[in-house]
């Protein structure tokens, strides 16, 4: 006897998509609504002859409140339109709560959809209104839909649900786009879309390639072409709206769990096919449906297998530097020292000490507090001295592409060998420091994993190296790396590929890359990464600001200058030096909060007038942990008299540090760490030295012996002794900010000379003093009606008739 096995029909279920589409309510007086005009419900593998309804009931009760027949209409396949049969309910919801619909044939389940009821009511006495709106799963799912029909040349879609609540009579509509991602690269781009409907509206969104990218028509088999982690993005006005995480191996598209065939309850099944408009557009509009979950906007998908590798508590607590605890209330004490450094070097403070050049391009020595002269490093001149940092007690140097660390408590040299860590281009951008990790990017050729991005973790007696994996740039693409032991994460720039990356520093943790392409890109300087911030410069040369994976931000609204740092944070605080506020080649500072939003230039607070004359050619900055700024001359030059240190009180504005000598003090390249201020000033023969300051955890920037009045005096006119002075290293040797082009050359002596015969002239008139006055005004408006503002300090400091 032969048994013959029947094949059972697929349990029959409500497409997913119809019934999103179709289920709402009408937001004024809250009555159901079951069908859309424009999109039919349908129904899949229905057997024949079952009658279909839909039930509507309080969540977690088996009492209808509402129960509506469907017609079963037009089958195309194993698809079945439905509609409304007969009269039409006129169920109203007139209290919040959970409920649930239930679709049926034969009586039994075939979707179940839970969602909740939730009554707005405005505050207008005049015009009071209460509108329903229905919560649920519109919010939470959206698919990638490509043509059945066309294949892989199919042009992906993204289908989603959105709407609006408002009171207004007519709402502005929002703006919708969406983008298709992969490591952050930006594989598509979408058409825009735009809604004011206060019912759930269903968007379409059709994909096209980046402008970047060509900007024609993109292809499924292009999305398709390797294997990894994708994010669907949408936007809403420009802001980020919603995430979605999609996923391919083996080049197919990984289906979401509930749409998986065997998937239980059947009740919640999803059908990977949209069944298109039946009987209107034929099997074109039908197409496959890939179902993707929302996830949190916080720059991580669920779907990655790393999400969950995020630094412990105990790595954070182990890589936040914190010093031995300081008197809050400790007195700004000042010293000048006579050690001995270069301009053209760089210079780093720790705990209570300082790191500087003694040589160039090598030779590095440090100083404790206190010290009167240097102290030796092992092998010292043999170190990069425009390439070092400090972690706590721990000197980071660089010797060719070898970073060695020196404990300045036990005296020890620890080298890391050139296969483990090797510097691809040592620099100030592409090597960092903060807390206990050093940030580097290495030569792939000489490093055995070949990785490009790593950090040193030397808070313990051996370095611990914590590889990033390697993601879509070379180190040749490199341009800046910033490191945040606070946070735990590291973040790298590309000049070249237009990108940004951040990672959480584990061991082979994986890179988020943010596409800047669309953004005017990302320009040649120093980016900074503290806590969710990433400040970085743009093409343009001004400062943005990109929180998570949000999309970049203008901090600024003008340019920073081409010379000079441009722009330093810390503490969430930020110091832009401002291109509209040049004075002949000198710059000004403003200064700022990262808030949310970001700030602008208007919010910076104004630049003082009368720094632009001490700053020098943009200048560095320093923040205190109290968030103080500090300011000084151009960092890698000489240091100018003219170039003073300076800080920025939110109260008084800008104020200069007097020098043991009662005057402003000139100084060069900035830095601070915790209770200590270090930087570059000039002994009495005019040669760069040491200069530092200890104050409290609170910088208290009035010394007993130096009244506040006579540090603001001291800013606002120029000493006649720093004058007589600045003069004088002119004529030795021209300052970095006097170099001109022969024509301004010419055109400055040809001045020049001309205002000797005419002084000769006015002698005979009027008195030395007022000639000196009047010609120093009437030059100084020939060069602003000439064209020629920039030669004016410039001519100021060359006249024999300035004082």
């Amino acid at each position: 006897m032969i048994d013959f096995v029947v094949a059972q029909p697929p349990t029959p279920v409500v497409e997913f998509s119809s019934v999103l589409t179709s289920l709402d309510v009408n937001h004024q007086d809250g009555r159901l609504l079951l069908e859309d005009d424009n999109a039919a419900l349908a129904s899949v593998f229905l057997p024949q002859g079952s009658p279909v309804d839909v039930v509507i009931s309080k969540a977690g009760s088996t009492q209808p409140l509402a129960i509506q027949p469907l017609a079963i209409g037009n089958k195309q396949g194993v698809f079945n339109r439905l509609g409304v049969r007969g009269a039409v309910s006129e169920f109203k919801f007139t209290k919040p709560g959970k409920y649930t619909a239930t679709y049926r044939a034969g009586g039994r389940p075939m979707t179940i959809i839970p969602f909740s009821v939730e009554i707005e009511t405005n505050n207008d006495q005049f015009d009071p209104k209460s509108f329903v709106y229905l919560n649920g799963p519109w919010e939470d799912w959206a698919y990638l839909f490509a043509s059945v029909e066309k294949g892989s040349a199919a042009n992906p879609e993204a289908h989603f649900w959105v709407r609006k609540k408002s009171f207004l009579t007519n709402p502005e509509a929002d703006r919708y786009t969406a983008e298709i991602r992969r490591e952050g690269d930006v594989l598509a781009i979408s058409e825009a879309g735009s809604s004011n409907s206060r019912k759930w509206q269903f968007m379409r969104l059709r994909f096209k390639q980046p402008e970047s990218k060509g900007g024609g028509p993109i292809q499924m088999s292009e999305i398709a072409s390797r294997d990894d982690d994708y994010q669907i993005l949408i936007f809403r006005n420009g802001d980020r709206f919603a995430s979605y995480p999609l996923q391919i191996r083996q080049g197919q598209i990984v289906m979401h769990p509930r749409s998986q065939t065997q998937h239980q309850p059947r009740t919640e099944y999803i059908v990977p096919r949209f069944p298109g408009l039946l009987g209107t557009l034929g099997s074109d509009s039908a197409g496959h449906a890939f179902w993707m979950k929302r996830q949190p906007i916080n720059g991580e998908s669920s779907s990655q297998s790393n999400v969950a590798k995020v630094p412990s508590k105990d790595d954070l607590a182990r890589w936040e530097w914190l010093p031995r605890s300081i008197d809050p209330n400790r007195e700004f004490d000042l010293k000048v020292t006579a050690i001995s450094t270069r301009n053209d070097t760089h210079l780093a403070a720790g705990e209570d000490l300082i790191v500087f050049g003694t040589g160039f391009p090598r030779g590095v020595a440090y100083m404790n507090v206190g010290d009167d002269r240097s102290r030796e490093i092992p092998d010292g001149e043999t170190y990069n001295s425009k390439v070092f940092g400090v972690c706590g007690t721990k000197i980071i140097l660089v010797k060719d592409k070898q970073i060695v660390i020196f404990d300045t408590r036990s005296k020890t040299l620890t080298p890391i060998p050139n296969t483990d860590v090797a510097l691809y281009s040592p620099s100030m951008l592409t090597f960092d420091t903060n807390g206990f990790l050093v940030a580097t990017i290495n030569d792939v050729a000489q490093v055995t994993d070949k990785t490009v991005l790593k950090v040193i973790d030397v808070s313990g007696d051996t370095p611990a190296i914590i590889p990033i994996n390697n993601a879509a740039y070379t180190h040749r693409d490199v341009t800046s790396v910033s490191v945040d032991a606070k946070s735990g994460g590291v973040a790298v720039s590309s000049s070249s590929k237009k990108l940004l990356s951040v990672a959480r520093i584990v061991p082979n943790g994986k890179q988020f890359l943010f596409s800047v392409d669309t953004y005017r890109g990302v320009g040649p300087q120093k980016i900074y990464l503290e806590d969710e911030w990433l400040t970085y410069p743009d093409s343009d040369w001004k400062v943005r600001l990109l929180k998570l994976d949000e999309p970049p931000k203008a901090v600024t609204d003008q340019a920073f200058p081409r010379v000079g740092n441009g722009f330093f944070v810390r503490k969430g605080r930020l110091v832009v030096a401002t291109n509209d506020q040049k004075v002949g080649s000198r710059y000004a500072f403003a200064v700022g909060d990262l808030d949310d939003p970001p700030i602008l230039a208007n919010g910076t607070g104004a630049p003082i007038p009368g720094t632009s004359a001490g700053l020098g050619m943009g200048g560095s900055a320093a923040i205190a942990v109290d968030k103080t700024v500090f300011v000084a001359g151009t960092a890698g030059d000489s240091t100018g008299v003219g170039e003073r240190l300076q800080l920025f009180d939110d109260d008084s504005g800008w104020i200069p540090i007097i020098g043991p000598s009662g005057k402003p003090l000139p100084a060069s390249e900035v830095v601070t760490s915790m209770g200590l201020l270090a930087f570059k000033t000039l002994n009495k023969s005019r040669n760069p030295v040491i200069g530092y300051a200890t104050y409290g955890q609170r910088v208290d920037y009035r010394p007993s012996s130096q009244p506040d009045a006579d540090q603001r005096d001291a800013l606002q006119s120029q000493n006649a002794a720093d004058r007589e002075m600045a003069h004088s290293t002119a004529a030795d040797t021209k300052a970095p900010s006097e170099e001109l082009s022969e024509i301004d050359e010419a055109f400055l002596a040809e001045v020049l000379k001309n205002e000797e015969l005419i002084f000769n002239a006015y002698k005979n008139v009027m008195s030395e003093a007022e000639a000196k006055q009047k010609i120093l005004e009437s030059t100084t408006k020939t060069l602003n009606d000439s064209g020629k503002a920039h030669l004016t300090e410039t001519y100021r400091r060359r006249s024999k008739l300035s004082d």
